[in-house]
């Protein structure tokens, strides 16, 4: 479902965002997960005569959860920064139209400034 006040251009960053935030998050998870088994493997007697489908199952833990945080941490600062961008340009948007003499209100709507519609 692609949200009503995302435009294309928008839209395509955060894929864009998903697909290396992922990869990268996925590549970092997988780090910790493998420091982690080896250090368990190692002190843990009980880790070690897990079975090797258990040990697989709490590696890719490891992996989606890595990459699932950082895919989320950066559309929350993408969405932020999409914000940050609008509001931006619509306060460029109120100056312009007080430099013209007009009001703008805020549904974005340009008035005269002499009151009268």
């Amino acid at each position: 479902m692609r949200p009503a006040h995302h435009h294309p251009e928008a839209l395509a960053g955060a894929k864009t965002l998903i697909i290396t935030n992922g990869l990268i998050g996925g590549i970092q998870g997988a780090a910790v997960g493998l420091v982690s088994a080896v250090v368990a493997n190692k002190y843990w007697t009980r880790y070690s005569n897990l079975t090797r489908q258990f040990k697989t199952f709490v590696m890719l833990g490891f992996i989606i959860g890595g990459g699932c945080w950082k895919v989320d941490t950066g559309l929350i600062e993408y969405e932020r920064r999409l914000q940050f961008e609008h509001l931006q340009a619509q306060k460029q948007q109120m100056e312009d139209a007080v430099n013209r003499g007009e009001y703008v209100d805020i549904t974005g709507r340009t008035k005269p400034a002499t009151g009268k519609n």
